[in-house]
């Protein structure tokens, strides 16, 4: 039975490496234009954030309009039936 080693993740310092070395060669070699686009796609990943946020406060104020209709309902039923039951 031989056992393969796992394969290694590299160390974090050398993903980062790696990760600046493909921005930078996906920009021909241009350091500038890297952090341009780096800079375009953390604002575009901000932007997605706040929308994010943004649907969970409504579907929070939405999850408790609902639980507010629910007790109405609720409260409406039993008045009702305790109007039926006293006619």
């Amino acid at each position: 039975m031989s056992q393969e080693a796992a394969p290694q993740l590299p160390d974090e310092p050398d993903r980062l490496e790696v990760a600046v070395d493909e921005a930078i060669a996906a920009c021909d070699g241009n350091m500038r234009s890297a952090i341009k686009a780096l800079i375009v796609a953390n604002e575009y990943l901000e932007g997605e954030v706040k929308e994010l946020m943004q649907a969970d406060r409504v579907t929070r104020l939405l999850a408790g309009t609902v639980q507010d209709l629910q007790r109405l309902i609720s409260v409406w039923i039993s008045s009702e039936s305790a109007a039926i039951s006293v006619r």
